[in-house]
């Protein structure tokens, strides 16, 4: 805290409170402020005497985190009794991204000076980048002893971006929302045999034959497909079928992975029937559940797990996931990049839900529809199946 005034006998002490979404500030002052005005990062306080030998007094008070000056929960006031201002100020809601962004602007400056020491004025004349740029997603500028200015370019590819092996070291954000996962160069294989490395989707594909692989993939998971059993909030019937387990299931036990055809965005078919089995990987990548084209049905058993958007529970409160989706970019663009884990303990013969997230409808959330399901009725015929 700075005071501007020449009278600093009795300057007070602002005490600073952070908490997750606001920050207190406490003063002892002889008097009621005349003026507070709020910064993004500073607090100023006009503090004028009753006495007229003694001037008006203007104090400030740098803030360690950032602040919304125009907030309408901002709050201050002057307790008499005490003779103490508190001043309550919210934060924005991802103070951390904007504590990262500020950090980021003042290497940033460090490295201009830097580079003006090394290359001179003519650095701010701006900086030509010659070669092929196509697919650029990130850039690196630094500065080197002996080269000056070094920019390193990096095209998007699955061994994209940035650590001292040419790879993304971390989830890149890009500035209008995307975001790039630092996928691993090998895809990790399948723990069960050879055919579970196989990607439906093919048009080729018969129903017979996807049939077959989710039978296998259920019975080596301890998984059972059924009938859904949960019940809309507005007392509509859950379409398609869902997934049942036939184990208990630990907290944080993998259950299954969402598999199926690694798909760039632009091979992505237009229309939410279309899209109804596409998990989005990262902005570059999807991965389709289904069995493709402009109509498809599910084609692996994680397919056929339901949402539990719109479902009620037996008390009849909103139902809860019991199992996440948890995308590993290690796992490569494969079959294991996308495992579903229990958040809790779940039970055996419990039906299994997870979030779809917000951008489907309440009709698109079940697995699949209740007619012409071809892979649905060659499941059924499959002998000594559990269906």
């Amino acid at each position: 805290m700075v005071a501007t005034d020449d009278d600093l006998d009795d300057v007070p002490c602002f005490t600073v409170h952070v908490e997750e979404r606001s920050i207190e500030l406490v003063a002892l002052l002889r008097e009621m402020p005349s003026r507070l005005d709020v910064g993004i990062k500073q607090l100023r306080v006009s503090e004028s005497s009753a006495a007229q030998s003694r001037r008006c007094r203007r104090l400030s008070c740098e803030l360690p985190v950032r602040v919304l000056p125009t907030a309408p929960l901002n709050r201050a006031e002057y307790r008499r009794k005490s003779k103490k201002l508190v001043v309550t100020l919210r934060r924005p809601f991802a103070s951390s991204t904007w504590d990262a962004f500020e950090a980021f602007e003042q290497s940033f400056k460090e490295m201009q000076k830097q580079a003006c020491r090394v290359l001179g004025s003519e650095v701010d004349q701006g900086v030509k980048i010659s070669g092929e740029t196509d697919g650029l997603v990130r850039m690196d500028i630094r500065i080197d002893k002996d080269k000056g200015v070094v920019i390193d370019s990096t095209k998007a590819s699955v061994d994209t971006c940035c650590d001292g092996n040419g790879k993304l070291d971390c989830p890149l954000i890009l500035a209008d929302g995307r975001e790039l996962l630092p996928w691993a160069e090998q895809a990790a294989p399948c723990s069960s045999s050879e055919d579970e490395t196989e990607t439906a989707g093919d048009s080729l594909e018969s129903a017979e034959v996807v049939a077959a692989r989710i039978a296998r993939q259920a019975s080596r998971a301890g998984l059972r497909i059924g009938p859904p059993q949960a019940a809309r909030a507005d007392g509509r019937q859950v379409k398609g079928r869902s997934v049942f387990t036939e184990q208990a299931r630990h907290e944080g036990e993998t259950v299954t992975h969402y598999r199926g055809r690694i798909l760039r965005r632009s091979q992505m078919m237009r229309g939410s029937r279309a899209q109804r089995f596409y998990f989005e990987l990262d902005h570059n990548w999807i991965i389709d559940g289904g069995t493709g084209g402009n109509t498809p049905h599910a084609a692996h058993v994680a397919a056929y797990s339901n949402c539990n958007a719109g479902c009620v529970d037996v008390a009849g409160e909103a139902l809860r996931p019991n199992l996440k989706a948890i995308i590993d970019p290690e796992k490569g663009l494969g079959q294991r990049c996308v495992r579903l884990q229990a958040v809790r303990d779940i039970e055996t013969g419990e039906e299994l839900f997870w979030d779809y997230g917000s951008s489907y409808s309440l009709e698109e959330l079940s697995s699949d529809s209740e007619s012409e399901d071809e892979v649905w009725s060659a499941l059924c015929k499959i002998n000594g199946n559990s269906f």
